[in-house]
């Protein structure tokens, strides 16, 4: 029997990638649609949603308009 992995997703990876980037990442090597891991997909989805509602101002596009 092959040996068994698992990662854990640290405060480092959660600080500098989210896990629906890897997702679509992975969907792009893959060719795939990232609904083709519907679990994790899920998973990804409702990070997303929980980084969104727990700091707004983090994902809002920043104003172009300079201050000079």
């Amino acid at each position: 029997e092959p040996p068994e992995y698992e990662f854990f997703w640290g405060s480092r990876a959660s600080r500098e990638i989210t896990k629906l980037q890897i997702m679509e990442f992975l969907a792009r090597v893959f060719k795939k649609d990232p609904q083709a891991w519907p679990s994790r997909y899920r998973e990804a989805l409702e990070e997303a949603r929980a980084l969104r509602e727990a700091n707004p101002a983090a994902h809002c596009p920043r104003s172009s308009v300079s201050e000079d």
